[in-house]
Order: C-alpha cells, then structure tokens, then sequence
C-alpha cells in the first residue's frame, strides 16, 4: 500500500497535524480530560483551559440582537519549546507539530505517547474521525513557475477583444481529491502570493481525512494503519504536484 518517497532533508513544513475522534465510549466529562491532562504534564507542561465562542443573531421587532458565549471544550497543552500543541477534548485528540517537523516516526511516537494516556482508561469500540494535515510554505522562482508547481491556477489574458498583458498577483484555489486506494479525501488549499521580483511564496495546505471508520477498536496498530495510508496520499499529492522538491528541498 505505501509508496516510497524521497527523504527531504529541508522539507517546507510549517505545521503538521494528527487528529483522532472517539466514536463511542468517549470521557464523559471535562473533568476526566483534566485528569488526562495531569499525566502529560511532565512533556507538556503549559496547559489552559480550551473554550468556543459562540455567535448568534435573532431577529426580532427591534432590529437585530447578537449575543455571545464561551462555551468550554477542553485544554490546550503545550511543549516547553512551543513546538508541540495538544488540543484535548472528551472525544478528540490533535497534535500539533511546529517548525522544525522531524520525522514522521518522532511525530507519529509522540501522538501515540500522548493517544495512550488518553486512552487507557477508556474501552473504546470505534473511532469515527482520522485526519492528518501538513501546511507546507516555500518559494518557488517567478522566471518559469510553472515547472515548478503543476497544481495551480492558469491565466489566459490574450483575446480577439484585448491583447494587453494581464499579471497575476495574490491566487487563492482549494482542491477537493479523492483517492479510492487510500480510501481518503483532501481539501488542499493553495495560496500563491509575489514575494519580490524574483520569487513566489506558495503555501500548499493539505488536508486528508479518512473516508472510513474504525469499528470494533482493537488497539493503536489499527490507528497507525490509516494513518500511514492518509500520509501516503499526502505525499501523493505533495510530490506529483511539485517535480522539482528534491531540487528544492534537499
């Protein structure tokens, strides 16, 4: 199932993300969750509470009446470095790896480390969410861009009507793909913006999540499973857009 990809030894990753959801038998309350958070501390250290603002409007005779509450959702939990970030809530596990990556073994280690001690006092029969996410941010040269970066917008300025040169300046485009082999879909996000005269910054997020589930949870191996294959297809997609990444990124 998984390909063989070249070894970047500078790859352009600014953020990666692991993200798993429990289906069934998740905490039942934020009070178990901060139970977990006390066995991580000695990694992460830095921890606060993890809230969501809510937003509403009503409409009534009046007008319009806004109103605004913070909802609490779990804890965020930090390395000393800042580098790692774990998100906590009574049903989802994310870590967050920051600039410098490491490796994909290190990083998926770490979310194993930390996946375990959620875990262990749960009997879990099904995880319902499997997501991994790179945002990766590099610049390409402006002079021939194109053999650069294959996934990208096209621009035709030349009509019957105007044959004046039309320049392309900040380019935003989101991709919906699909891979039946890796049972996976991703959302890539890809912004093009000058940085100088000489070169464009492009950042290219990549978002992959399973298009299955887990049933009847045995343990982590069959976690690392997908996950493996939802990074192959983001390495699909990073490599067969971008020919020249060796040249780039070694």
């Amino acid at each position: 199932m998984h390909s063989e990809y070249p070894n970047l030894s500078n790859a352009p990753i600014e953020e990666a993300i692991i993200s798993l959801t429990i289906g069934r038998n998740k905490h039942a309350s934020l009070e178990e969750v901060k139970a977990v958070c006390e066995k991580l501390k000695s990694t992460y250290p830095h921890q606060k509470p993890w809230a969501l603002n809510e937003f509403a409007l009503k409409m009534s005779d009046t007008g319009v009446d806004t109103s605004h509450q913070q909802k609490a959702n779990g804890f965020v939990l930090s390395s000393d470095n800042q580098k790692k970030i774990i998100h906590l809530s009574c049903d989802t596990l994310s870590l967050n790896r920051l600039r410098p990556y490491g490796s994909w073994k290190d990083f998926s280690d770490d979310y194993k480390s930390a996946w375990d001690i959620f875990t262990e006092s749960l009997k879990i029969e099904e995880i319902t969410g499997l997501t991994i996410r790179y945002i990766n941010s590099f610049t390409i040269p402006t002079l021939s861009w194109e053999e650069y970066l294959l996934m990208r917008p096209t621009l035709q300025s030349n009509s019957a009507y105007d044959t004046s040169i039309i320049s392309m300046g900040e380019v935003f485009s989101r991709y919906v793909l699909i891979s039946e082999r890796h049972m996976a879909e991703s959302m890539v996000s890809l912004t093009l913006r000058p940085e100088n005269t000489d070169t464009l910054r492009v950042i290219m997020d990549i978002d992959v999540h399973s298009r299955t589930d887990i049933s009847n949870y045995s343990g982590y191996h069959a976690v690392i499973d997908v996950l493996n294959r939802l990074r192959d297809f983001k390495n699909q997609i990073f490599f067969s857009n971008l020919p020249k990444a060796t040249e780039l990124f070694s």
